[in-house]
């Protein structure tokens, strides 16, 4: 005679799920006073060679400190632990300095008189991996797929498995405060399906970078930029800032200590230095740091950020002409910008290529020239007469400058 699965934690508050001997429950007395007791709320199948195991079960490795005790909730439905009993399916990391990687094994038990087929591993955070494995009878690993097609892992009766779980504490947000992360597994087993393991971790940053990065700014190719930033001492560890350490290819820094008014101050300064990749700055500042007692410590990086652009820059490199007027004709506009600070030159002329060339025009003018006719920003107007019979055309301008460094840019065209 067997219990429903959906009634194991109901006839479990009258008796423990006794252990089994050959498949069948010892202790029949004391099992049959607790089904009386439960009344007609409970079903009975009689189903000889019923599971009897408790499905997948975590199996405590004795690891844990004596006095860890963590509350259990009235709404835990997944173990039967009292409150305040110290559970073989959690585990505490303690306080991690922040982009270590940590890891933990729990050794997973089946307790069904089958094999059991893990279907489904769901960790609550991207920072958390799962990886699960056992070793088979014949001393080989198998190791447990990393998604569920067509299943994990199938665990025969009584093996253990070890799962692992791997956390990346440089993708957790939450700083300085204790978070709770979870994986939960979903079995096949008929007496309980689910089992879900708790981590416990406070990830620790000793500093905070001021606007989360030090930015240079918008600059030119060939003449570079600098930024600057404040790094703030941070929680409650104590350490400080003692120099410099690796900086990316390219830039130079340093880093001097401010007063301040309780917890220290660093400013960072940051020069990029040409010639520079046009797009998008990903640098990285490393800072040596100390403990109180002047010991190394992690170091903490800093971002360098920023957008590195052409010296002479068109905006933009391409004009679609498509928004045609009723006399057959279409205008758009181009500008051209010099991003060196003092920079000026003169646009000399623009000669189309393509094959619609003649009934393309062009016409330029200098904003805010100087006394030679010199101007940093130019602005571009390109027309496409009427009389353009292809349904689809393209082409290139080439703009003549006295610019010495850059004496020839291209801007494209198109129009349908």
């Amino acid at each position: 005679m067997s219990i429903i699965p959906g009634f194991q934690g109901l006839v479990s508050r009258f008796a423990p799920v006794p252990e089994t001997t050959q498949g069948r429950p010892r202790g029949s007395a004391r099992l049959a006073g607790a089904l009386l007791l439960a009344g007609p709320a409970l079903l009975l199948a009689c189903a000889e060679g019923a599971p009897t195991g408790r499905g997948l079960v975590a199996v405590d490795d004795g690891t844990r400190p004596a006095d860890l005790e963590i509350e259990v909730s009235e709404h835990d439905h997944d173990h039967d632990d009292a409150p305040g009993q110290v559970r073989s399916y959690f585990h505490d990391f303690g306080a991690v300095p922040q982009g270590d990687v940590v890891s933990h094994v729990f050794r997973l038990e089946n307790t069904d008189p089958v094999p059991l087929t893990i279907t489904r591993m769901t960790p609550s955070c991207g920072c958390t991996v799962p990886a699960i494995s056992y070793r088979a009878a014949d001393g080989n690993v198998v190791l447990g797929r990393p998604t569920a097609e067509p299943e994990i892992l199938v665990l025969p009766p009584g093996a253990i498995a070890d799962l692992q779980v791997r956390i990346d504490t440089g993708r957790i947000r939450q700083i300085n405060a204790r978070k709770l992360l979870s994986v939960r597994i979903t079995t096949d087993s008929a007496v309980d399906p689910f089992l879900t393991l708790e981590c416990s971790i406070v990830t620790q940053q000793s500093f905070r970078t001021e606007n989360e990065k030090v930015n240079v700014g918008k600059i030119a190719e060939s003449v570079g930029g600098r930024g600057n930033g404040r790094i703030i001492q941070y929680g409650d560890s104590g350490n400080r800032i003692a120099g410099l350490g690796i900086v990316t290819e390219g830039f130079t820094a340093s880093v001097v200590e401010e007063e301040a008014t309780g917890n220290a101050v660093w400013r960072v300064e940051v020069e990029a230095l040409p010639p520079l990749a046009i797009g998008p700055i990903n640098a990285t500042v490393e800072l040596l740091t100390v403990t109180p007692d002047g010991e190394p410590s992690r170091p903490y990086s800093v971002q360098v950020s920023g957008l590195v652009r052409p010296d002479l820059e068109l905006r933009p490199e391409r004009v679609i002409l498509r928004e045609f007027q009723s006399d057959g004709g279409a205008t758009m506009s181009s500008k051209l910008i010099s991003n060196v600070p003092g920079r000026r030159f003169i646009l000399l002329s623009a000669t189309v290529e393509g094959k619609v060339a003649d009934r393309i025009a062009v016409e330029f003018a200098p904003v805010e020239p100087d006394s030679r006719g010199k101007s940093a920003h130019w602005t571009i107007e390109v027309s496409a007469l009427p009389g353009i019979e292809e349904e689809r055309f393209s082409g290139a301008i080439r703009l003549a400058l006295d610019d010495p460094q850059i004496p020839e840019l291209t801007l494209t065209y198109a129009g349908f």
